[in-house]
């Protein structure tokens, strides 16, 4: 007897040790599988860290108007109260995602003096206003107004207005039927489809590596200085007035 209890006692250490992961273990077996199962679906269910502004006119970096306090690196900021917002940014900041404005009231953010960097997308809606300039690392869209500059690593998509007194540089294509106006700047994509109005003022310039397609307009102005141009590295296709 005593020589067969030997090698069934080792069968039985090694049993529990692979069911362990390599170790004994004390914790019961229904308790390791019921918290593997809460970790496992709070992860899946996580929410992304929404911050929303709570209204009113206030500065950014104040943490009393934000619902979860001021925005850093990992925050989808939406700024759109349904009523009046206006938002001053007086130092540099960082995050993932920005909506601003909505369909009611009135969404405003000022960058003056600071600076902002999206990881990702960048969404004015018809009730939002941009002012200053921005660093948009994902795509672009527009369907309120934009004041001052962009660079967009993505698309750009525009449907209402944009007046950049600064420079409006986009990674890969500009998809325009609303106005962009480029004052004493530049316009530069890979490609351009314009089926609204591109105006060139005051020096501007519009500079495409690919092509342009236009059913739109296109106008350059006369102003000081006097420094207009339009590059396009591939074909030009332009079916209305230029």
């Amino acid at each position: 007897m005593s020589k067969q209890r030997g090698p069934l006692l080792l069968l039985i250490i090694c049993a529990v040790l692979a069911v362990s992961g390599g170790y004994a273990s004390s914790i019961p077996k229904p308790a390791i599988q019921q918290a593997s199962a809460f970790y496992g679906a709070t992860a899946l269910q996580m929410p992304l860290t929404i911050d929303y502004w709570l209204g009113g006119s206030g500065n950014w970096s104040d943490p009393a108007y934000w619902s979860g306090g001021v925005p850093g690196t990992d925050s989808d900021v939406v700024i759109d109260s349904g009523g009046t917002d206006d938002v001053s940014l007086y130092t540099s900041a960082s995050i993932t995602s920005l909506i601003l404005g909505g369909t009611t009231g009135s969404s405003a953010l000022e960058v003056d003096g600071g600076s902002l960097t999206i990881a990702g997308a960048l969404t004015v809606n018809p009730t939002g206003t941009l002012d200053g300039v921005v660093t948009v690392g994902g795509n672009a869209f527009n369907s309120g107004t934009i004041n001052g500059g962009m660079s967009v690593n993505g698309t750009l998509t525009n449907s209402a207005g944009i007046d950049a007194d600064h420079a409006l540089i986009v990674a890969f294509n500009v998809v325009n039927s609303g106005s962009i106006s480029v004052f004493s700047g530049s316009l530069i994509a890979s490609s351009i489809v314009n089926s609204g109005s591109i105006g060139l003022y005051q020096g501007g310039a519009l500079e495409v590596s690919g092509d342009l397609y236009n059913s739109g307009a296109i106008q350059v102005a006369s102003g000081s200085p006097n420094l207009y141009f339009l590059q396009v590295g591939g074909t030009l296709t332009n079916t209305m007035g230029a």
